[in-house]
């Protein structure tokens, strides 16, 4: 496999993972659950409200510094592929429609 090809897998598998649409500072909604319950899985102490507040907020900065993403407490493409991809098996509660490698790792093994 060539580099080019190898930089196309990966580049599908992390768009594949990242379909979430970006979230900003006070959105709600289910999308919120998810990045909050993510943040969760990374060790952040936020609650998981579906409301974007001052604490998944500040939770975000924290996070996209530490992964040397742009901080700018916008969860796009980058901070969603980083939270999914990396985020530790075993540390999320499963549900229909959730994505990323717990979800992957989980294939074909979860009811």
């Amino acid at each position: 496999m060539s580099s080019n090809e190898i930089k196309r897998a990966t580049n599908a598998t992390v768009n594949s993972v990242t379909t979430s649409p970006t979230l900003r500072p006070w959105d709600v909604g289910p999308v919120v659950i998810e990045l909050q319950e993510l943040l969760r899985a990374h060790g952040f102490k936020v609650g998981v409200t579906g409301e974007f507040d001052s604490y998944t907020e500040d939770a975000v900065l924290i996070f996209q510094r530490q992964q040397g993403i742009r901080i700018d407490a916008i969860v796009g493409p980058k901070t969603w592929a980083a939270l999914k991809i990396k985020v530790k098996p075993g540390t999320r509660i499963l549900r229909r429609g959730l994505s990323g490698q717990t979800y992957t790792n989980c294939k074909g093994y979860c009811a």
